[in-house]
């Protein structure tokens, strides 16, 4: 039996499912925000998964795209880093990563619309501009300073300009769930953390909003984003950028 030649790139077989002419001419860096996967084991096994898809267009430190070693850049920042484990703080966590993760002045946004403190995401987006911080089990309330004074412009400024850090779950809904619920018994979720919901449905009456789905997993339903569809949106709406939702979602076309 002859065997199938495979793309070194995108590592599917060429010619007929090969993706490399939907990527990016080069490895997208972001400038807003950064994205962390918390992943499943289960998910790396699987052929049809959809964060392979992501890591071969965003410049993250376990990427291969184009020959790119995925590592950080000169300033020791990063646009994807994916965490493998079924609870956050199970795996290995670089230390530079997890030190990010727990810094109360790094806004950090869990997708993962399970809860009923999830909050929209152009909501928690407001929300920071305006000075509001969220904490995981908790309604959004207004941070209070040690002196209680108002907070400075300069400090305003300096929070807003400070990337979101964006943390996705890779996994099956029911393994999902389980994860969020192992993290928040190990005390896993760090407490400045705001868990964040895309619901498609109610969010975009209008119909603005149509993801194309991963047709080989069908959802249940139309709010139910593959990892990649709800990172494209994401980081379309915080990078303020359709060019940038497009390109993610080109390679789901092939």
């Amino acid at each position: 039996m002859m065997t199938r030649e495979i793309c070194q790139f995108c590592k599917r077989p060429i010619p007929y499912t090969c993706i490399c002419a939907a990527l990016p001419s080069k490895p997208i860096e972001l400038s807003r925000a950064r994205v962390i996967v918390l992943q499943h084991p289960n998910e790396q096994k699987r052929k049809n998964a959809s964060l392979p898809l992501i890591e071969l267009c965003l410049k993250g430190k376990q990427s291969t795209n184009h020959g790119n070693d995925g590592v950080c850049d000169e300033n020791g920042d990063f646009s994807l880093e994916i965490i493998v484990g079924r609870w956050l703080g199970e795996g290995i966590v670089d230390s530079n990563v997890w030190k990010l993760l727990n810094d109360p002045n790094e806004p950090l946004f869990i997708f993962f619309p399970l809860v009923d403190n999830a909050l929209s995401l152009e909501d928690a987006l407001l929300a920071r501009k305006h000075n509001v911080q969220g904490v995981i089990g908790q309604d959004l309330q207004p941070v209070v300073s040690t002196n209680n004074t108002e907070r400075t412009a300069s400090t305003t400024t300096t929070t807003l300009t400070t990337k979101i850090n964006l943390l996705f779950i890779d996994a099956t809904w029911k393994y999902a769930k389980e994860m969020n619920a192992k993290t928040v018994q190990n005390g896993g979720w760090p407490q400045h953390a705001v868990y964040i919901r895309i619901h498609p449905s109610t969010d975009y009456s209008d119909n603005s909003f149509k993801p194309l789905r991963f047709d080989i997993r069908t959802p249940p339903s139309r709010d139910h984003l593959s990892t990649a569809e709800c990172i494209a949106h994401a980081l379309g709406v915080v990078e303020e950028s359709n060019e940038l939702f497009n390109a993610l979602m080109k390679p789901l076309e092939i």
